[in-house]
Protein backbone atom coordinates (compact mmCIF):
# COMPACT_ATOMS: atom_id res chain seq x y z
CA UNK A 1 0.00 0.00 0.00
CA UNK A 2 1.28 3.19 -1.06
CA UNK A 3 0.71 6.51 1.78
CA UNK A 4 1.90 9.23 0.53
CA UNK A 5 0.71 12.46 3.30
CA UNK A 6 2.60 15.02 1.49
CA UNK A 7 1.02 14.21 -1.84
CA UNK A 8 -2.27 14.13 0.02
CA UNK A 9 -1.60 17.50 1.44
CA UNK A 10 -1.06 19.33 -2.13
CA UNK A 11 -4.05 17.89 -3.40
CA UNK A 12 -6.12 19.28 -0.76
CA UNK A 13 -4.64 22.30 -0.32
CA UNK A 14 -3.32 23.52 -3.75
CA UNK A 15 -4.99 21.69 -6.44
CA UNK A 16 -8.64 22.72 -7.99
CA UNK A 17 -11.60 20.02 -8.37
CA UNK A 18 -11.47 18.53 -11.45
CA UNK A 19 -15.00 18.89 -12.33
CA UNK A 20 -15.58 22.76 -11.46
CA UNK A 21 -11.89 24.14 -10.32
CA UNK A 22 -12.65 25.07 -7.08
CA UNK A 23 -10.75 24.93 -4.20
CA UNK A 24 -10.08 23.63 -0.83
CA UNK A 25 -10.61 19.85 -2.01
CA UNK A 26 -11.17 16.63 -1.13
CA UNK A 27 -8.69 13.56 -1.96
CA UNK A 28 -10.91 11.37 -3.42
CA UNK A 29 -9.50 7.87 -4.08
CA UNK A 30 -10.00 6.22 -7.02
CA UNK A 31 -11.35 2.85 -6.44
CA UNK A 32 -11.88 1.66 -10.25
CA UNK A 33 -10.05 -1.32 -10.68
CA UNK A 34 -9.15 -1.72 -6.94
CA UNK A 35 -9.82 -4.82 -5.30
CA UNK A 36 -10.23 -4.75 -2.01
CA UNK A 37 -13.64 -4.00 0.02
CA UNK A 38 -13.31 -2.12 2.90
CA UNK A 39 -9.43 -0.91 2.22
CA UNK A 40 -8.21 2.16 0.48
CA UNK A 41 -6.79 2.42 -2.58
CA UNK A 42 -3.26 3.76 -3.20
CA UNK A 43 -2.31 7.37 -2.48
CA UNK A 44 -1.23 8.03 -5.81
CA UNK A 45 -4.92 6.94 -7.16
CA UNK A 46 -6.46 10.46 -6.08
CA UNK A 47 -7.91 13.64 -7.60
CA UNK A 48 -8.89 16.78 -6.13
CA UNK A 49 -12.56 17.06 -6.07
CA UNK A 50 -14.33 19.86 -4.22
CA UNK A 51 -16.97 18.44 -1.15
CA UNK A 52 -20.19 19.33 -3.54
CA UNK A 53 -18.51 17.13 -6.43
CA UNK A 54 -17.09 14.04 -3.78
CA UNK A 55 -20.15 13.49 -2.51
CA UNK A 56 -21.72 13.41 -5.84
CA UNK A 57 -19.07 10.71 -6.67
CA UNK A 58 -20.11 8.31 -4.08
CA UNK A 59 -23.76 8.73 -4.02
CA UNK A 60 -24.02 8.34 -8.28
CA UNK A 61 -20.99 6.03 -8.20
CA UNK A 62 -17.93 6.11 -9.55
CA UNK A 63 -18.08 4.70 -13.28
CA UNK A 64 -21.21 6.48 -13.48
CA UNK A 65 -19.74 9.89 -12.05
CA UNK A 66 -16.50 10.03 -14.66
CA UNK A 67 -18.31 8.65 -17.25
CA UNK A 68 -20.58 11.69 -17.57
CA UNK A 69 -17.55 14.01 -17.14
CA UNK A 70 -15.60 11.81 -19.68
CA UNK A 71 -12.61 11.80 -17.72
CA UNK A 72 -10.26 8.66 -17.19
CA UNK A 73 -9.82 9.08 -13.07
CA UNK A 74 -7.09 6.76 -13.32
CA UNK A 75 -4.86 8.23 -16.65
CA UNK A 76 -5.99 11.68 -14.86
CA UNK A 77 -4.08 10.90 -11.48
CA UNK A 78 -1.12 9.21 -13.15
CA UNK A 79 -0.44 12.25 -15.21
CA UNK A 80 -0.61 14.63 -12.02
CA UNK A 81 0.92 11.97 -9.23
CA UNK A 82 4.36 13.64 -7.60
CA UNK A 83 4.27 16.96 -9.94
CA UNK A 84 4.59 20.13 -8.76
CA UNK A 85 1.32 21.42 -7.25
CA UNK A 86 1.49 24.39 -10.24
CA UNK A 87 2.19 22.04 -12.98
CA UNK A 88 -0.53 19.64 -11.72
CA UNK A 89 -2.51 22.21 -11.47
CA UNK A 90 -2.76 22.98 -15.85
CA UNK A 91 -2.90 19.50 -16.13
CA UNK A 92 -6.21 19.11 -14.26
CA UNK A 93 -7.12 22.85 -16.26
CA UNK A 94 -6.44 21.85 -19.64
CA UNK A 95 -8.24 18.07 -18.98
CA UNK A 96 -11.29 20.48 -17.68
CA UNK A 97 -11.15 22.86 -21.13
CA UNK A 98 -10.72 19.55 -23.14
CA UNK A 99 -14.14 17.99 -21.48
CA UNK A 100 -16.29 21.43 -22.17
Amino acid sequence: MLRDKKWLAVVRRKLPCVVCLQSPCDAAHIRIGFIGIGIKPDDDKVLPLCRKHHSEQHSTGEKTFWKKLRIDPLDLSERIYNQPSSKAALIIKQEWFKNK
